[in-house]
């Protein structure tokens, strides 16, 4: 079997990752939406719970614009580490390749 995921007559998707038996397993298109709506469905919940919190915490501080200082503070480092931090963790801890 090739290595990289191929479709199949059947539907089934072959993932590049073996199990125990050495064979390939396979997932059906319906299994990856399903697991790719219930991620959505976390990050959505995630963020929204995420964000409600930052309103919360710039409308209680809003002495001096404590707030929204330090909400506008740590947006900026999660920017600066969402374009820094994979390339540094890509290289330690190598990534698989196919």
């Amino acid at each position: 079997m090739s290595q990289t995921p191929s479709n199949n007559l059947n539907g089934a998707i072959e993932d590049s990752s073996e199990n125990n038996d050495g064979e390939y397993l396979k997932f059906t298109k319906r299994q990856i939406i399903r697991n790719l709506v219930i991620v959505s469905i976390g990050c959505l919940l995630a963020f929204t719970a995420y964000d409600g919190l930052v309103m919360l915490q710039s409308t209680i501080n809003q002495a001096e614009g404590i707030g929204v200082l330090s909400v506008a503070i740590q947006f900026s480092f999660s920017c600066i580490t969402a374009i820094l931090l994979p390339e540094y963790l890509f290289e330690k801890i190598d990534v698989k390749r196919l």
